[in-house]
């Protein structure tokens, strides 16, 4: 794939082969690049992008309004379950509805999980499109709870900026999750 953007391809030359792996995995730190090479990979073959921020980080707004139709399809109160996500991530922690708070994030990943990956299959089958799914919740196993399943799946990786600094136990977590990834995939 030619453009600007720094970062390592796994098994794309798969992608769009059949409905099993019509989605390409656009993953990496934050400000590396991924929603920018997503819309413009999009852009250039008329391809569907999920961002996943819009479904997992609190006060983001869902773009994707051909998935949020799918998810509506899927299950009418997906709003209503991503809506408890965010209360449970912006609760005091010691709340005592944490236990319900996290049965409502694990129920609401595996249903964004599960319905990733039947869209990436409707897509295929019915619009005869692909999809690229952006996000660092694809390695950090916020979305796809175990990376194992991305071992044979087309993957990008964006390269981590040089201005990326590991001053947080988040970011040094970001990097952990991704070199995990990497091993996964260089293995596969």
């Amino acid at each position: 794939m030619k453009n600007n953007y720094s970062y390592t391809e796994y098994h794309t030359d798969t992608w769009g082969d059949n409905s099993f792996f019509n989605i390409l995995y656009i993953t990496g730190v934050p400000g590396s690049g991924k929603t920018s090479l997503a819309y413009q990979l999009a852009e250039d073959n008329d391809d569907y992008v999920i961002l996943l921020d819009a479904y997992v980080d609190v006060g983001s707004a869902p773009e994707n309004v051909v998935f949020n139709e799918f998810l509506t399809n899927l299950r009418s109160d997906w709003q209503s379950l991503r809506q408890a996500v965010f209360e449970a991530f912006t609760a005091e922690p010691n709340s005592d509805k944490l236990p319900q708070y996290t049965l409502a994030i694990r129920t609401w990943l595996d249903f964004l999980e599960s319905a990733v990956i039947r869209f990436g299959v409707n897509a295929y089958n019915v619009y005869d499109k692909r999809v690229i799914v952006d996000g660092v919740q694809i390695m950090d196993h916020t979305v796809i709870y175990d990376i194992n399943f991305l071992k044979d799946k087309p993957v990008i990786i964006m390269d981590t900026p040089e201005d990326f600094i590991e001053n947080s136990a988040q970011n040094t977590a970001w990097l952990a999750d991704l070199a995990a990834l990497k091993k996964v995939l260089d293995e596969s």
